[in-house]
């Protein structure tokens, strides 16, 4: 359930140099419904504030990726991760299956593969997007937890940067926090590791990329509200920071997303697993404003003006419209809980 609750936050398009306003309509909300028999996933569109539910899927635990002008859906539990070219749901240009249990969480393409971070699996895949077939892997076996017997290092994301490949790796033993978190840059030609960036907390559950910088969010354990905190990467230089501790922020921190230029934004979830969103300050760790009038933030998104906090709410799911400093600008109600957010160039 919980990998479920806090999937995500937002995925940018791996290709944008800038973010779209919302009356562009390419920003795209994924929220979902649980149940016994699996749930189910709604897709809306965003336009002129206004959500438009353009397709539903018979399964609750999907997240969304955006790549070079194409909305990913991934699914989760299926393994199935599908393209649409421009976010449009009648075309599919993907669709196709990465492996029972591999657990896809993230996409990125470069030189005609789609990387695809798998959770579940010791391997990085890529799928051909001309083939459209699986092509390529690289083994990360090596980076796992030392004891743990699965042998998975726990991908959750994955970013093209200078021509290689960025993955987040969260070193589970079992399902606890077992070693540091990793951020491994990789030339994907070679397979050759040529950074490996340790962080200073366990779990990374969300990433967030600028430049060469990512965000990390790590909690920990989930039990533990003071064990985890916010990372902040420089590829260039191969370093990490900490930035934000969990016990300075009262809670597990979940999700992040890059704000205004100095400016990132977290989520942070209490002992209720319920999320808020607060301001941090990039060069500090300080934190700012929280943001009101949200029952359980599933996924945060800046789109270049304004930060859009999904409120993962079954009674009343929504998006809200929240400036820099925390101040929320309006509401667009969607047809389900939002828990993953992309935007499209």
């Amino acid at each position: 359930m919980l990998a479920a609750i806090f999937a995500s936050g937002c995925v940018l398009d791996s290709n944008s140099t800038n973010a779209p306003s919302a009356g562009s309509g390419k920003i795209f909300s994924m929220g979902s419904k649980y149940d016994n028999n699996g749930g189910i996933g709604a897709l809306d569109r965003i336009s002129d504030s206004v959500a438009a539910n353009i397709k539903t899927w018979p399964t609750s635990d999907i997240v969304l990726g955006a790549d070079a002008g194409v909305l990913y859906v991934i699914q989760r539990i299926n393994g199935v991760v599908t393209g649409f070219q421009g976010g449009d749901v009648t075309k599919p240009t993907l669709d196709i299956n990465v492996g029972g249990g591999a657990n896809p969480y993230a996409v990125s393409s470069l030189s005609g593969k789609l990387w695809v971070a798998c959770y579940g699996s010791r391997y990085l895949k890529a799928v051909g997007l001309s083939s459209k077939t699986l092509v390529d892997s690289i083994d990360l076996s090596a980076y796992s937890d030392v004891g743990d017997s699965q042998v998975v290092p726990d991908m959750i994301d994955v970013k093209v940067w200078n021509g290689k490949l960025a993955v987040v790796l969260g070193r589970l033993n079992g399902w606890k926090p077992g070693d540091a978190t990793l951020v491994l840059v990789i030339d994907p030609t070679t397979k050759h590791v040529d950074k490996r960036i340790a962080l200073p907390w366990k779990n990374a559950y969300g990433a967030a990329w600028s430049g060469n910088q990512v965000l990390v969010a790590c909690v920990g354990s989930w039990n533990d509200l003071t064990d985890g905190g916010l990372a902040l990467v420089d590829l260039n230089a191969g370093t990490a920071k900490a930035l934000l501790s969990e016990k300075t922020a009262g809670g597990n921190i979940s999700m992040a997303a890059f704000g205004p230029s100095g400016k990132a934004f977290v989520g942070v979830t209490d002992a209720n697993y319920n999320a808020s969103a607060l301001v941090v300050d990039l060069a500090t760790g300080a934190l700012g404003a929280k943001v009101s009038g949200t029952a359980n933030v599933g996924a945060l998104a800046w789109d270049g003006t304004q930060l859009w906090v999904g409120d993962h709410n079954d009674a009343a799911p929504m998006l809200l419209r929240v400036d820099a400093a925390g101040n929320v600008l309006g509401k667009v109600p969607t047809t389900l809980a939002p828990g993953s957010m992309a935007i499209l160039q």
